[in-house]
Formats: C-alpha cells, structure tokens, sequence
C-alpha cells in the first residue's frame, strides 16, 4: 500500500472519530436547542432529511435567534457548497434536537462503517462504540422498542468486531467493564464482560458472542415495565416491592421474544440470569443443569460488574475483593467454572 495512501486513511479516520465523539459529547447536554455537528460527519448521498443550520456569529453555544437556515428537510446539499462553508472558516453546521434520534442513527452507521487503521485508532473506536452503546442503551430505556433494540444489537456487534479484527482489543473492552459508574453504563459493562467471559470458555464465533453481549446488555430490559418508586426507591423493598422487581427478567423476555433481531441464547440470559444453581432463584427456580451458559454468563457478568462499580450505597471493590466475596457468599448464584475462568481473565488463580 501506498505509505501517503495509509497516512491519509489515518488522518481521515482520526477526523471522523473526532467528529463523532464531539456529537456524542453535544447530545449529552440536554440544555441545547441546537447542535452542532462537523462539516466532517456530514456524507453525501448518506445524510439523513434534517434540516441543517449555520450560526451568523461568534463560536460557542447560541440562542435559537442566532441560526439560519442552510438546508431544509428533502433537499440536497452539494459538494460544492460544502467546500464553501470550509473555506469560509465554517467548521460546523447545527441540528434541531427533535432531529437527534435520526442524525444518531445516522452516526452509528458511520462508525460501523469506520475502519481502524492502526491501534490507536482501534482504542479510538473502542471509546466511541462505549459512548455510542451508552446512548443506545439510554433510548432503550426511555423506549424498548424493536427499532431501538435493534441499534442495541448492532452497538455489541461493533464491540464483537473489534475484539475478533484485534486480540490487543480484549484488554481495552476489559477496561470499559471495569470502570464505569452505575447507572446505564452498569448494562455496558455486563454486556463487555459477557463478550470477553463467553470467549475465554469456548464461544468463538461471531454470532455467540454477538448474543452473549446483547444478553448482557439488555438483562435488566424488563425494569422498564417496573414503577420508577420501586427502582429508585432509596431503601430496601418491602415483600410487595420485591415481588414486583422480580418480575423483571420474565418481562424482558416478554419485550424481546417476538423480535426476529435478537438471538434465543440472548433472550434465555434475559430470562433466566437470575436463577440460581440450587433451585432457589426466579422466575421459574431452575437448577444449574435447567439454566443456559448465556444466561449463566450474563449471571456473573452482572454480580462481578455491580461489585465493582460505584453505586448510591456502595463504594466500588477492586476486582480481586469482589472475587473473594463472591467466593464466600454468592457461588450458589454463579457457576463455578465461569468463576474460574473470570478470575483468569483478570490474571488471578481460583484456589
């Protein structure tokens, strides 16, 4: 390959994930009405119907009064008008917020479509597939639809490449299950431990890690079905409580079971990673042979991943402590050569 070719593909590359953690970064603020968005992200022939605006002054945040339009909704935008805006010193068009769902998908093509080309790039892309499954999952909840679900398939297929294209890449999607605070990052960093820990025992191949990570990343679905008293309750449940957040893996299976997106192993882990080995869990109080690897996998993400992540009434515990805890308190609720395998990936020894 030609070394000028190889350099500009990196330097292509490197201006797209910029671009895009840039956008991530803007839907997060929520305050604004407009958002901006590189004349970088913006692919001809593949842009969305939004409409697009220019700000008449100044760099920043702006009031609405501050924008023109530059293209409305069904019409096209040239090249030639493009190169225009950059020459003029214009580093950023703007979207509406009633837009960003739309645009967002429209991003996420981009980065599957991203190609690495050197390892730094492919550390890039690992951070941007977080930001981009983070986002996923927050629609996820505030919607479970099919459409959504189906962006959160795609999001842990792009963590399955990276981890196939790059053996390098398995420390670097160990990390993101190891350092994310607890909220929606918590299902990201089940659906990353469950990638890694489904490939340590024998799930090479591209569809089985693909449903070990979508179970993992939407194991707790069926909360959404749940009353917001419950889930953010500050205490613990009363009896009725818990018998009502119980309910929550039977209906993450009920939200996902019709849907052609998402594989059979991935819904069992959705059903079943709350069974525990001695017959003892829920929903249907399966015994250890009853129960599905996946969902045994997800099981164990998901303790070791809430372990060690910060939540509202626990400080977070160093890998090798939550290892130790689960030894001496929780093995009936994991299997034990999962454990094992676990404790390896992290470079420990079982016994």
């Amino acid at each position: 390959m030609d070394p000028k070719l190889d350099i500009e593909a990196l330097a292509e590359s490197h201006r797209l994930s910029t671009a895009i953690d840039r956008y991530y970064s803007q839907i997060s603020r929520l305050n604004l009405t407009y958002l901006a968005v590189s004349l970088d992200l913006i692919v001809l022939h593949q842009l969305p119907d939004v409409a697009l605006f220019v700000a008449h002054i100044g760099q920043g945040d702006r009031l609405p009064g501050e924008y023109k339009l530059f293209r409305g909704k069904g019409m096209y935008v040239s090249q030639a008008e493009l190169d225009a805006l950059s020459q003029s010193g214009t580093t950023d068009l703007f979207i509406q917020r009633p837009d960003v769902p739309m645009f967002t998908q429209y991003v996420e093509e981009l980065l599957d479509k991203m190609d690495s080309v050197s390892p730094m790039a492919d550390e890039h892309k690992v951070g941007l597939l977080r930001k981009s499954a983070m986002n996923v999952m927050s629609d996820i909840i505030a919607t479970p639809s099919a459409e959504n679900i189906q962006r959160g398939v795609k999001a842990v297929s792009g963590f399955v490449y990276v981890l196939m294209r790059d053996p390098k890449a398995y420390q670097l999607l160990l990390s993101l299950s190891s350092h994310d605070h607890y909220t929606l990052q918590h299902s990201v960093g089940v659906a990353t431990t469950a990638i890694i820990l489904a490939k340590k025992v024998g799930v090479h191949d591209e569809a089985g890690l693909i449903e070990a990570g979508v179970g993992g990343l939407l194991h707790d679905i069926g909360k959404t079905r749940i009353a917001k008293e419950i889930i953010n309750k500050k205490g613990p449940l009363d009896e009725a409580e818990w018998a009502e957040m119980k309910k929550h893996s039977l209906w993450g299976y009920e939200i996902l079971k019709d849907n052609p997106q998402v594989g059979m192993r991935a819904k069992l882990a959705v059903l079943q990673h709350h069974e525990d080995s001695n017959g003892t869990g829920y929903p249907m109080g399966l015994r250890h042979e009853q129960v599905s690897i996946f969902a045994k996998i997800v099981a164990i993400s998901d303790i070791f991943n809430a372990i060690t992540t910060d939540r509202s009434y626990s400080k977070a515990k160093p890998p090798f402590e939550a290892f130790k805890l689960i030894k001496d308190k929780l093995m009936a609720k994991v299997d034990p050569k999962l454990y094992e395998a676990l404790v390896h990936i992290y470079g420990g020894k079982s016994d």
